[in-house]
């Protein structure tokens, strides 16, 4: 998919003040301030490289408590392997800081859930996100190092 053709697809779509880029150079091209997924609120961010689309993120919106934080990324990969199956899950609670992640790494797609909470209590008093990543199938060599 291109910008032009995200931008009509979805309402809401813009241009983003301040764009991010990924690791692999991919630059967010797009974004749309909020959708509502599962009862929670997300910020989508459209990133796109010289072949196209390259990685579709929501970023959850005022994460809250850790234990809401976790109870919104287990309630996502549920309904997400409702579609994608079963999925590699990984989780640490280390330092101070707890991650949680599913994958779904197929060969049309890969879809990925990212959950990190900061601080050593219940408050995130030092931060916490949840991303889920849609990354379509892959064009070209160029990309073949997810």
């Amino acid at each position: 998919m291109s910008v032009l053709q995200v931008t009509k697809k979805f309402e809401g779509a813009a241009v983003p003040k301040k764009p991010s880029e990924l690791a692999n150079g991919a630059t967010e091209k797009i974004q749309i301030p909020s959708i509502k997924y599962l009862n929670h609120e997300f910020l989508v961010r459209f990133y796109f490289n010289d072949a196209g689309l390259e990685q579709v993120t929501l970023a959850l919106k005022n994460p809250g408590k850790r234990k809401e934080l976790t109870q919104i990324a287990e309630l996502i990969a549920k309904d997400l392997s409702k579609t994608l199956g079963e999925a590699k899950q990984q989780a640490s609670d280390n330092s101070g800081a707890k991650t949680l992640g599913w994958i779904w790494d197929r060969t049309d797609q890969r879809v990925s859930i990212f959950m990190i909470s900061f601080g050593p209590t219940e408050e995130l008093s030092d931060g916490g996100f949840l991303n889920v990543n849609y990354q379509p199938p892959v064009k070209s060599s160029s990309n073949s190092g997810r």
